[in-house]
């Protein structure tokens, strides 16, 4: 099987180390010249997309991941995008149109949907009758984005894992206010305060750009049952990563994805981002 990756940063390393782990031939794409990685290198996406790949897994910046992943679907070709699907619901619905028009598959990459201790959650999650959830994500943006460089990302779609794992739980949120804040930067937000309300249910979530080191909980409160609080283990998420990408390529034959995120629940969560940026504009 071949395999075309866009972005090759932390996570087309990652996703290409262990796509060549599972046996898969890698073609690579970036538009930095000094970035050099192992397999072949094309020129331009276009370029790929012509090789005709079995699939495409594209870690570009956010910003191209809708053009990327509609290119790549117009060819006909199943497509693996990092979170979140684009940059706006637009782009998202776009992919999603032609991919259902095509009949290709969409996968949005929420790893996190793959951790045994995530899916145990999820289910207690469902089954209680009052539930608030506070999921803080804590991490430094200049080291997790490299060299102390300029920040160019969405503080709000850095959460977009939690916003993923609360649709998935509860549905698309009834209401929803969300404030971003520049504290340590000037030009763009480092840290957001995101609320979000369901019949009976509540959650809270909290970004944090400037925390020294890298952080992800989640605490469930339930009236009968008290708290249940979860954890990040790298660990296992490495597993979940794993899982994740053989899920995309057994999807590549069989068109389904699993426990993974469709493009239509990727859209979802593209909703629930700029809702929240109109609350906090």
């Amino acid at each position: 099987m071949k395999i075309l990756i866009s972005g090759m940063g932390s996570a087309g390393t990652r996703h290409g180390a262990y796509l060549r782990e599972l046996g898969v031939l890698v073609l690579w794409y970036d538009p930095e010249p000094d970035r050099i990685w192992s397999g072949r290198r094309v020129e331009t996406w276009e370029e790929g997309i012509q090789l005709r790949p079995d699939g495409a897994v594209i870690c570009s910046p956010i910003a191209v991941h809708g053009q990327q992943a509609l290119a790549a679907v117009e060819a006909g070709i199943p497509c693996f995008v990092e979170k979140p699907l684009a940059a706006t619901v637009q782009e998202g619905e776009k992919v999603v149109q032609a991919a259902d028009r095509r009949g290709v598959l969409v996968m949005v990459g929420y790893q996190f949907r793959f951790l045994p201790s995530l899916q145990v959650l999820r289910v207690e999650a469902r089954q209680a009758t009052c539930y608030a959830a506070q999921m803080v994500f804590a991490y430094d943006l200049a080291k997790w984005h490299g060299g102390g460089a300029p920040y160019r990302g969405d503080i709000v779609a850095e959460a977009s894992h939690e916003l993923d794992l609360l649709c998935q739980w509860w549905g698309e949120p009834a209401r929803v206010q969300g404030m971003a804040q520049c504290i340590k930067q000037q030009e763009l937000p480092d840290c957001a305060w995101l609320g979000l309300r369901w019949p009976g249910r509540l959650a809270g979530v909290y970004v944090d750009g400037i925390a020294p080191r890298y952080l992800r909980v989640i605490r469930l409160f339930d009236q009968r049952r008290g708290m249940r609080e979860w954890i990040f283990d790298e660990q296992e998420n490495v597993a979940a990563y794993r899982q994740e990408l053989r899920t995309f390529l057994e999807g590549i034959t069989t068109g389904q994805v699993g426990l993974g995120c469709t493009g239509a629940e990727g859209v979802r969560v593209l909703r629930v981002i700029e809702r929240v940026r109109a609350t906090s504009a």
